[in-house]
């Protein structure tokens, strides 16, 4: 076993990415010369390239399109790092993979800064496109050259290399070694590489393995054993740095390609190669586990090549690999012995790949601001146990010109510089979740029977990367992606409507945008270059109504938030009424979408809108109409999913490309057929959408307690009470004070303390950008160092700590006002306190029953008791300390901190939990802040209406008795 994981460690070591696995740190630079095609301006190069498709044996780096060609970039050339395709003539880099940018003929690895825009508007995208879009002008601390990469700013990346290396023998006068792909043109190793020892060296401008001058063979007659070195080769890429790990193994015997030889499909032959002294005769081979002699899936042969047939691999092999992409396979660690005892020791791996790569939905759609829903996990149809070690993405708009970009080491799918989908690279993970800023794009891609849409074409790639400079064909999925706008456009008629306002010169597509942005625009009408919002004439008709062609705008327009009507020229009222969504039914391909209900009073009268589950109940992609069946149905709120076990009424379908519920949305109204009706449901049915009304919510009282005991004899307020929302001196025990919040108090602080930080909210939640104030790359960081850097800059006010783009990051903010969502970041955001602050009795309540009331227009954001108080605690003299609750300090509660509008924060904070949480972990506890005192007025009703006790009070005051009978003042 010891041999084993020997050889398993040296392999890992030859096959590893970087030291740091992979990406390291972020640089922001600026180039000093212009000289830059950007992300979109590069030169269109042959996918055909005459350099060469096949990669065997190190002799360069493969790219794989999505067609199944490939393109073999030269293990010489020094532009190959990120290069997709050459230049016509072969001789530099013509296009990019996406994540890096072409300057120069080479491609760096860099990401534009987050959500950066310029002062027109525009995002990294349109301001490198335009003349004077790569602007030095800064706008909220950063300019186009700062920002973005296409500007020649962004932050920068070292691109990640591996060391191609093959066993030597001792004695041999060539050897092979050198990185792939090549990166640098300067390369230097780590302190105790033992290179020399036995006559190696490091080519220090090409990164190659070479000879020693002055001897020519491996170990230079010195060296009459086997040997091994493991050394540290780092590139050095400008300012920027990125290390692999080079290891070499030399054997006085006989020798393979690699120390692994990995087949996963057909018969492989692999060559031996001997050292010249080595004796041939009574060659044999011994594996572990021993399979029998008739299974054997590897064969040795005379001249000492071993054959290895995968077709013929058993379910008995190695565990425990120390690999990350390979735990366990098929094969054996196997050893070659002749006559003399010499030996020589390889893994023969033989692993189950996957043959395809599956999704649960073949077509997604999805609006922007919103997710299809859990990540889509890929799976491989039960063939195959090995997933792929990576995953990429291809993706092409089908209607409309606008070019799609998947960046390969962030895994975000971008178009026109806007976040479209989240691929994990690792797992193949698929998350759709559209930035709501592509709605800027659909508006030019609307017509008048459709509503804004982006169509996309996509190819996943599974990608078998286990060793260097062995390329692996890859596995490809289809999903198509359709991007939706989130407002809908009905066309019809308005008999009453009069013109709000009026656009001149403008196209219909950018009329639609404008309709959209302006509240005052409920429906438009375009005619001959003219824009007009429409508004109805209501029970006060104006001089200019009439009737209007017009397009009404359904805002909010999904299939999980909008109803539709089924009506009819001869409906039958049974059947046709009010449809809403309730649940997603998550059939396997096209077929799966969303439930609707028809709610009304009787449950025998509930009827379902749903598509197609299974080949016994098929609707040629409509829907059915189907009967409640109180006793077998189970539907499950929280999770969105449903069962139905009714009887199948009828099938409403439509000759349309998407499906009936695609085509209502697309046009407003829908006609429908109806196939296999089981009684008469009506004639001339259509589906219509249902303009969302905002209702004034239904706010009960805040129930309160019908009697409220105060001591007169005190200058506390209520000193028998204490409500959820107040601070609590620290000798209160019980309700309404909960354990947590007893056992936060530092000892003895009287509940008067400053925290060390505020957290704000974990997962993906980061402050906006022209608030950033510094950015810090700390390997291995913790957050305490990170709030360290932060009390020592005097203007910062918020920092974050967690990982972006695979990197350790430490971010300082002088501010932040709104809380954003980044891609592929995860961390903690918290706030830096100066001030003492007190703890709520019980946070958790007096969020739930007060604090929450910001989500109701009208009311008040504080719960009852934001007062002063003051509690004797017995000490000298009968010294009375101050209680306030002026701040809230509460899980998920109102922060007031300094330089924002805290309370915004954990609003913002709390309604993305309640709408999904969408990016967010956790809105974390925190403290409270002092306020200053402040009049309050308590009221004591008692058991007798007539009779009502009145206490008020101001600091320093004596308190007043308001009684029922007549107003009498006394001085308690």
């Amino acid at each position: 076993m010891t041999l084993l994981r020997v050889l398993i460690s040296l392999w890992f070591l030859a096959s590893a990415k970087t030291l740091n696995s992979g990406y390291f740190e972020l640089c922001s630079t600026r180039l000093p010369s212009p000289s830059i095609s950007g992300h979109v301006q590069k030169e269109k190069a042959r996918r055909n390239s005459s350099i060469g498709h096949s990669c065997e044996r190190g002799i360069g780096t493969i790219v794989w399109y999505p067609d199944g060609s490939s393109f073999c970039c030269p293990a010489d050339a020094a532009w190959c790092g990120g290069c997709a395709a050459p230049t016509t003539d072969g001789t530099a880099c013509g296009e990019c993979i996406g994540g890096w940018t072409l300057e120069d003929g080479q491609c760096t690895a860099c990401m534009d800064y987050l959500g950066w825009h310029d002062e027109h508007g525009r995002n990294c995208f349109a301001a490198s496109q335009g003349a004077d879009g790569c602007s030095s002008d800064r706008f909220h601390g950063a300019s186009a050259r700062t920002a973005c990469c296409g500007c020649g700013g962004g932050l920068r990346a070292a691109t990640p290399f591996r060391y191609y290396t093959e066993p030597l023998l001792i004695g041999q006068s060539a050897v092979t070694g050198h990185p792939l792909p090549r990166t640098a043109s300067h390369y230097s190793v780590d302190a105790d590489c033992k290179l020399l020892e036995f006559n190696l060296t490091i080519n220090g401008r090409t990164g190659q393995l070479q000879l020693q001058h002055g001897c020519d063979s491996v170990g230079c007659g010195r060296a009459m054993v086997d040997f091994q070195v493991t050394c540290i080769v780092t590139a050095h890429q400008g300012d920027l740095e990125a290390s692999a790990q080079l290891h070499i193994l030399a054997s006085n015997f006989l020798v393979y390609e690699s120390l692994a030889l990995v087949v996963t499909d057909g018969t492989k032959r692999f060559p031996a190669r001997f050292h010249f002294g080595a004796h041939l005769g009574g060659l044999a081979l011994a594996c572990i586990p021993t399979p029998e002699e008739q299974e054997a899936p590897w064969q040795l042969e005379a001249d000492g090549s071993l054959s290895v047939d995968a077709s013929r691999r058993s379910k008995t092999g190695l565990t425990n690999l120390t690999l990350p992409w390979l735990s366990s396979a098929p094969g054996g660690l196997c050893q070659v012995r002749n006559a003399s005892n010499q030996t020589f020791n390889m893994l023969v791996v033989l692993p189950e790949t996957w043959a395809k790569i599956e999704y649960p939905h073949d077509t997604l759609y999805v609006t922007p601001g919103a997710s299809f829903g859990p990540p889509l996990n890929p799976s491989s149809g039960g063939d195959g146990h090995v997933a792929p070690t990576r995953f990429s993405a291809h993706c092409e708009a089908k209607t409309v010109a606008i070019d799609v970009v998947f960046d390969e080491l962030t895994g975000v799918a971008s178009a026109a510089g806007f976040t479209l989908f989240h691929l994990n690279v690792q797992t193949g993970a698929l998350k759709l979740t559209p930035e709501e800023r592509v709605a800027k794009l659909l508006d030019g891609f609307q017509s008048k029977s459709h509503r804004g849409r982006l169509e996309l074409s996509c190819k996943i790639l599974g990608l078998f990367e286990w060793q260097v400079g062995v390329p692996v064909p890859p596995i490809v999925a289809s999903v198509d992606v359709l991007v939706q706008d989130s407002t809908c456009w009905q066309d019809t008629q308005i008999p009453q409507a009069h013109v709000v306002q009026t656009l001149s010169g403008i196209s219909e597509g950018d009329c639609r945008g404008a309709c959209r942005s302006d509240v005052r625009c409920g429906a438009y009408n375009w005619q001959s270059q003219k824009c007009h919002f429409l508004a109805p004439c209501g029970p006060n008709p104006v001089e200019d109504c009439q009737l209007f062609s017009a397009y009404v705008k359904i805002t909010n327009c999904s299939a999980e938030h909008t109803c539709m009507n089924l009506t009819g020229s001869k409906p039958v009222w049974l059947y046709s009424g009010l449809f809403c969504p309730i649940a997603f039914e998550r059939a396997v391909g096209s077929s799966a979408g969303w439930v609707f209900r028809k709610s009304v009073a009787t449950p025998q009268d509930v009827f379902y809108l749903a598509p197609e589950t299974s080949d016994a109940a098929k609707c040629d992609g409509g829907l059915l109409l189907i009967r409640s069946n109180r006793t077998w149905d189970f539907e499950n709120t929280s999770s969105k999913y449903i069962e139905l076990f009714g009887e199948h009424v009828a099938c409403l379908t439509a000759d349309v490309p998407h499906g009936v519920v695609q085509a209502t949305f697309d046009k407003g109204r829908q006609d429908l057929k109806i196939k296999n009706e089981q009684t008469f449901i009506g004639k001339g049915l259509q589906l219509t959408l249902r303009p969302q009304a905002c209702q004034a919510p239904v706010l009960s009282p805040e129930m309160s307690e019908a009697l409220m005991v105060d001591d007169p004899s005190t200058a506390t307020d209520m000193d028998y009470t204490l409500h959820a929302c107040d601070c609590f001196p620290e000798s209160w025990t019980g309700d309404p004070v909960t354990p947590k919040s007893a056992g936060q108090l530092p000892p003895g602080s009287d509940n008067e303390y400053v925290p060390l930080a505020i957290e704000i909210a974990k997962g993906s939640l980061v402050c906006e950008q022209e608030s950033l104030l510094a950015l810090y790359m700390l390997d291995g960081a913790r957050q305490e160092e990170c709030h360290h850097a932060c009390q020592l800059n005097t203007s910062c006010r918020f920092f974050w700590m967690g990982s972006a783009a695979a990197v350790s990051q430490c971010r300082l903010y002088t501010a932040c006002r709104t809380l954003l969502t980044e891609a592929g970041a995860s961390g903690t955001l918290a706030a830096r306190s100066t001030d003492k602050v007190c703890r709520r009795a019980d946070p958790e309540k007096c969020w739930a029953s007060f604090r929450r009331a910001f989500l109701f227009a009208g009311t008040s954001k504080s719960g009852p008791s934001d007062c002063a108080h003051q509690v004797d605690v017995g000490g000298p003299e009968g010294v009375l300390k101050p209680w306030l609750c002026g701040f809230s300090a509460l899980s998920r509660g109102i922060y007031r901190l300094p330089g924002t509008s805290g309370e915004a924060l954990l609003e913002q904070c709390d309604v993305n939990l309640m709408m999904g949480g969408e990016g967010v972990e956790d809105c974390r506890t925190a403290p409270r802040k002092r306020e200053p005192l402040f009049r309050k007025c308590s009221m004591c009703r008692t058991a007798h209406a007539a009779s009502m006790l009145l206490l008020a009070r101001g600091e320093g005051e004596k308190h007043t008795l308001l009684t029922g009978q007549g107003f009498k003042s006394k001085g308690l």
